[in-house]
């Protein structure tokens, strides 16, 4: 028989998530992933589009583990309200062989575009830009490519480094399209390695950049990350997206 505390926390815990598993180098659904509220221990298991609910949850902010064979296990904070279902999608990064690595861009409803540049260092003393119009390859030089180039918010953008080159790459995030504020993206960077998540970069908390920004995100060299996290008008590095700004 429930007591009255109990009857009063059944009605506070009256929140919905509608999440969705995708595939970080496809965008595709991932079936029979499993993703947990790690508060609770309460799961639930993908359908064969990737998608789930949990309900009953409780309000605020609220962590998800979603984990899939074959897959690096994801750990993402939702914001629940009572009585509203939410709505996330958690993108799984594919596992990774040793000396490669793979950057995963997400983000919110708007800015509607935002697109991930990769600089490959070259022999000669300059960069490969891989970007949406130069998707490069992930089986000859660069040994860098786009795998998934999102056009309509939220992701994901991903590049894979296949075979890492001498010198300094550069990864920036473009802001190509939409309106809103680096401060209110849910901009998120996640940087993989063959051991699982490297590191993991927030969009700035800035309202002053707008369209055509860049955000600098950082450098990696030799297997040492260094974060940059700056907010610029111009590229790190000259882009050949200055002077194509046709999609």
């Amino acid at each position: 028989m429930l007591s009255a505390c109990d009857d009063l926390v059944s009605l506070l815990d009256d929140a919905t998530l509608s999440g969705t598993v995708v595939d970080a180098t496809t965008g595709e659904g991932i079936s029979g992933a499993q993703a947990c509220l790690v508060a609770t221990g309460e799961c639930a298991l993908t359908d064969v589009e990737g998608a789930f609910t949990l309900s009953g949850l409780p309000e605020g902010s609220q962590t998800i583990e979603v984990s899939a064979t074959g897959y690096t296990t994801l750990r993402q904070s939702v914001s629940l309200v009572n009585g509203e279902t939410a709505e996330a999608t958690f993108m799984l990064n594919p596992s990774l062989a040793q000396g490669e690595y793979r950057v995963v861009l997400s983000w919110g409803s708007n800015p509607e575009g935002l697109d991930s540049h990769l600089w490959v260092p070259l022999a000669d003393g300059t960069y490969y830009e891989v970007y949406f119009d130069d998707e490069g390859t992930c089986s000859s030089d660069p040994w860098a490519c786009l795998d998934v180039d999102d056009t309509d918010g939220y992701g994901p953008e991903t590049i894979t480094i296949a075979q890492m080159q001498g010198g300094v790459y550069s990864y920036a995030v473009h802001w190509y399209s939409g309106t809103g504020t680096w401060a209110g993206s849910e901009a998120v960077v996640r940087l993989y390695d063959a051991g699982g998540l490297v590191r993991e970069f927030s969009a700035p908390n800035d309202s002053t950049y707008g369209e055509d920004s860049w955000w600098y995100v950082f450098d990696l060299e030799n297997g040492v990350v260094t974060s940059k996290d700056l907010l610029s008008t111009t590229p790190p590095l000259p882009s050949s997206v200055s002077l194509q700004r046709v999609k």
